[in-house]
């Protein structure tokens, strides 16, 4: 069975803002207002750790749609091959995971939850399948043309350390003709309220943000490679405040915006007074300076 591309969720967070470490671009868009910013800037760096935090928790409610597909497409083929909803997939005794077809709606439908002393972690996932234009419960990994995935995740952390929902609508298509180019499209939204910990900076972060997907383009064949084309588009309010070294507050308004170009990857950030603009290397990725760490006290 060849698998549903898992990766795409590490594609989208690897090649986006998060990871940036690339050239900055002289271009200064069409509002020469703004002021040029720099990789170094403070507010960029708290900016960039709240997001890298959102964007996990979007990521995470994206891949258990991805892991409901392989299931289902793999009980569909397999019928004795147990699927994510059985008990080896709990952390915990006291963890709750099922999964159902509703015949009505013609969506899978998962429930995810998790608890112990510090956090408790809820998804809720629904998937639904097409051959050509008609739904079906049990698809067919050569016949698929489309997937739906719509869900939500609650995450609150013990002691109001930190608080996080997510929002989710995607889909997934491709042709019968040229089944390895898979097309994602779709949204999601975000309100994060946590607190982080960092090389001996504490910063609080309230965010509101919506994400939108068009045309990325990924190759079914080959899940380590970067999407071709498309584009996402972050919107939203930050407000944060941040003690240490630096130390500093700032609410304002953002927009990220990431472009697809095949061997790279430009990505503007833009706030009321500053616009950062990169373009970063499809394969030169990974900078680990630029990846913050959640710490709990």
């Amino acid at each position: 069975m060849r698998q549903l591309p898992h990766l795409i969720v590490l594609l989208l967070a690897v090649a986006g803002l998060v990871l940036l470490a690339g050239c900055s671009d002289d271009d200064t868009g069409t509002n020469t207002n703004l002021a040029k910013g720099k990789l170094s800037d403070p507010v960029f760096q708290a900016l960039n750790s709240s997001l890298y935090i959102s964007e996990g928790y979007a990521n995470l409610l994206m891949n258990f749609g991805y892991m409901v597909g392989d299931s289902v497409i793999g009980h569909a083929e397999n019928p004795g091959v147990k699927g994510i909803w059985t008990e080896s997939a709990l952390a915990a005794a006291s963890d709750s995971i099922f999964l159902t077809y509703h015949d009505d709606s013609q969506y899978w439908y998962l429930y995810y939850r998790h608890a112990d002393d510090s956090e408790t972690l809820v998804i809720e996932d629904s998937v639904q399948y097409f051959h050509g234009l008609t739904p079906v419960q049990w698809p067919d990994s050569t016949q698929w043309v489309r997937i739906n995935m719509s869900g939500s995740l609650s995450f609150v952390e013990a002691g109001g350390e930190g608080n996080i929902t997510v929002g989710q609508s995607v889909s997934l298509t491709r042709s019968l003709a040229a089944p390895n180019v898979i097309l994602l499209n779709g949204s999601d939204v975000f309100d994060v309220d946590i607190r982080n910990y960092d090389h001996g900076v504490t910063c609080g972060y309230d965010l509101s943000m919506t994400g939108t997907y068009t045309n990325i383009a990924l190759n079914f064949a080959d899940e380590e490679e970067c999407p071709s084309s498309g584009s996402y588009v972050y919107r939203g309010s930050a407000a944060m405040e941040c003690t240490g070294d630096p130390g500093f507050s700032l609410e304002d308004s953002w927009t990220i915006a990431t472009e697809y170009r095949g061997d790279s990857v430009r990505t503007t950030v833009e706030n009321a007074t500053t616009r950062w603009v990169f373009n970063e290397p499809c394969d030169d990725q990974g900078q680990p300076a630029l990846r913050p760490t959640l710490r709990r006290k």
